[in-house]
């Protein structure tokens, strides 16, 4: 066979057995399975094990879209199995999960959570740097008071205490947060 003859038995055989294509019903969502249970719309069968990923591997990189409870989604019956089916479009997601290597991001109505949550949530830049321009600006008032000569009551010599405070404080500076904030990631 030519390669013109190639394509057009290919094409052939697709259009005789166009893949089966429904609307369904969300019954239920198994999170760790990465699966759901589906009701084909104007059925009464419930459709159970229906795939949210292509690959039945948990330890591969993956992205999932968790549908809702009672959406409506679009099943696709894999290869010419009568059981096989996974889900093609998701109407409603109710969480959408990657997972890249050790790097995990989860989507929901809460909010997101990068790798678990583990490191709490993003700081307010803006809010950050006042607050920390706060502190400075107390600390370079505390320094200017201690910058100031102050004599020992009695005698008139120098305070022995403030001396050792300014040579301890001395050896600090005050903070420049000017770039503390990664312009790449926005929130």
């Amino acid at each position: 066979m030519g390669y013109e003859e190639d394509i057009s038995d290919l094409l052939r055989r697709i259009v005789e057995k166009p893949p089966v294509l429904f609307p369904a019903k969300v019954i239920s969502v198994n999170e760790e399975s990465t699966s759901i249970v589906a009701l084909p719309l104007h059925e009464e069968v419930e459709l159970p094990d229906v795939r949210l990923k292509a690959s039945l591997d948990n330890g591969s990189n993956y992205t999932v879209v968790f549908p809702k409870v009672e959406s409506i989604v679009m099943v696709a019956m894999i290869g010419t199995s009568q059981i096989d089916a996974f889900v093609v479009m998701v109407n409603e997601p109710e969480k959408q999960k990657t997972v890249i290597g050790e790097t995990t991001i989860e989507v929901d109505q809460n909010g997101i959570i990068f790798n678990e949550g583990n490191n709490g949530g993003l700081l307010i830049t803006p809010t950050l740097v006042e607050e920390l321009e706060k502190n400075n600006r107390l600390l370079e008032a505390f320094l200017n008071v201690l910058s100031t000569p102050v004599n020992e009551l009695g005698n008139g010599s120098p305070s022995a205490f403030q001396q050792v405070l300014n040579s301890t404080l001395k050896s600090f500076e005050i903070s420049d947060f000017s770039k503390v904030e990664n312009t790449k990631i926005k929130h």
